[in-house]
């Protein structure tokens, strides 16, 4: 059975390819070893170590029904530990940040990165004007 879907190309996965690591989309039933045997099999390469990652099964659930029927609605999350995939473009996002859920519009170019690296915790306001520790 074929477990890799298609390679992933993000921004994040290109300075990857830097490094010899390669990003794919894979069936959801594949473990690491069924994976690590396809691509050592149809690529023809030594592989060293396989990282996977999943989405969590609500919200991917979420996300799949706006996809099916065409709509645009905020998903709200307190997950910010969460991995942006290629689902998510073009869906808001409201991310909680301490205080209240701040609306981020997915992009491509967020893939592979963090929900909560796109909702500061903490604004900051300049540093203290008396503050002699910071002028030794």
């Amino acid at each position: 059975m074929n477990q890799v879907k298609y390679p992933v190309l993000t921004e994040k996965t290109i300075r990857l390819l830097e490094k010899n690591q390669y990003s794919f989309d894979v069936n959801i039933d594949s473990n690491k070893t069924e994976i690590k045997k396809w691509i050592e099999l149809f690529f023809n390469v030594k592989v060293i170590s396989v990282n996977s990652h999943r989405l969590p099964k609500k919200k991917k659930k979420k996300i799949e029904n706006l996809n099916l029927k065409k709509e645009k609605k905020i998903i709200i999350t307190w997950s910010r530990a969460s991995t942006i995939v290629p689902t998510m473009i073009g869906h808001t996002i409201a991310v909680h940040n301490g205080q209240e859920h701040l609306p981020i519009y997915i992009t491509d170019r967020m893939v592979g990165h963090k929900l909560g690296e796109f909702a500061p915790t903490r604004t900051f306001r300049g540093h203290a004007k008396n503050d002699k520790k910071s002028r030794r």
